[in-house]
């Protein structure tokens, strides 16, 4: 993810290259599919928008070998730095008041996502940005289960961060059509 001279934009940018010119590396393409998937999938639910950042566009360029998204710079932390910020604060009181609506948002926020038949899959403090002026966005759309996958498991692309995934598990409900 990139900064760009454009005041709060950031650009995803996905290498597509194989090593072969002319071709694209199919792995870092389906990336780049499911991504932007789930994005259009959140920001048509009106509920859900402002708790991600802001969709601007999206393309793949094909003779750089490469894809991008372009979202909004979200200012603030994700939550966890600033939760390994806690000791240096001594967990003051202030503090602690803090993480507690920092928790509550987030779990709050998850429940909304549930209510639309989307499972945050990458689901980890990493991914949850705590705004400077306060309030709570997610972040990494690529690790969504939304309705759309569920209607077709057979064309999931399976999502994991390796040091939280269940691989035996997952890898069996996978080939059961378990979602």
């Amino acid at each position: 993810i990139y900064r760009i001279s454009h005041p709060g934009v950031v650009v995803k940018v996905f290498d597509l290259g194989c090593g072969k010119p002319g071709e694209i590396s199919y792995g870092p393409y389906l990336r780049f599919g499911l991504e932007l998937a789930n994005i259009e999938d959140i920001m048509a639910i009106e509920e859900l928008r402002r708790f991600v950042p802001v969709y601007y566009g999206a393309a793949i360029v094909y003779e750089g070998e490469y894809a991008y998204i372009a979202m909004e710079y979200i200012e603030g932390e994700d939550l966890q730095s600033w939760c390994e910020s806690g000791p240096a604060a001594e967990y003051s009181d202030a503090w602690v008041q803090e993480f507690k609506e920092a928790v509550y948002q987030s779990l709050s926020i998850m429940t909304r996502f549930h209510r639309h038949g989307i499972v945050l899959i990458d689901f980890k403090a990493d991914n949850i940005i705590r705004l400077f002026g306060r309030g709570i966005k997610f972040v990494d759309l690529g690790a969504f289960f939304t309705p759309r996958h569920h209607q077709a498991t057979d064309k999931y692309l399976y999502s994991a961060t390796p040091d939280y995934a269940e691989l035996l598990i997952d890898a069996s409900n996978i080939q059961s059509g378990i979602p």
